[in-house]
């Protein structure tokens, strides 16, 4: 039941949005290599995927408030439609044709850390967070995806292939959430 429930936030988190824009939305993106990891790499079936330039992170926090399921999220797209409003708005959002997302994910439990490419999440998966814990908006966010393969579900361009997520991803610190 707790991964059915973290399963419906993230894909409750992808589809929120709004079409207003910020003036602090600057992208970060894909990341380069930090020490010990390499850069973002993402493959479907071999194949790479290009353009996940776009990146923005934020802080769940759990409405429990005690904390144990509060973690930091990037989200990477492969457009510049997405805004930080978006991340932390509940308004909703047209996902756009040909979207990807990939999703990093660190957390105290299973359910809170992991990796996704769009509406698929491949939880406990040990993803580190590299950079101090972001204090004030715009802040940048490092983490390192441990190379993570997975066949995702479902009916999405990469449902039924073999996906490789990998290296370091950065993102623009966009604010706290609390669900």
């Amino acid at each position: 039941m707790k991964l059915r429930l973290a399963m419906i936030i993230v894909v409750a988190l992808i589809a929120a949005c709004g079409e207003k824009k910020d003036a602090k939305d600057k992208p970060g993106g894909g990341g380069g290599a930090t020490a010990g990891c390499g850069p973002m790499s993402v493959t479907i079936d071999g194949k790479a995927v290009e353009g996940l330039t776009h990146a923005f992170a934020f802080t769940q926090k759990d409405s429990d408030g005690d904390g144990d399921k509060s973690n930091e999220q990037i989200h990477v797209y492969n457009h510049a439609g997405a805004n930080c409003a978006q991340m932390l708005g509940t308004e909703g959002r047209e996902i756009a044709p040909g979207e990807i997302v990939i999703r990093a994910v660190v957390g105290n439990t299973i359910t809170t850390r992991g990796v996704g490419i769009n509406f698929y999440s491949q939880l406990d998966i040990d993803v580190k967070l590299t950079s101090p814990a972001p204090s004030k908006l715009g802040d940048t966010v490092t983490m390192c995806i441990p190379r993570t393969e997975m066949t995702p579900v479902g009916d999405g361009i990469e449902a039924g292939k073999k996906v490789v997520i990998s290296g370091t991803v950065t993102g623009t610190w966009c604010g706290a959430m609390t669900l």
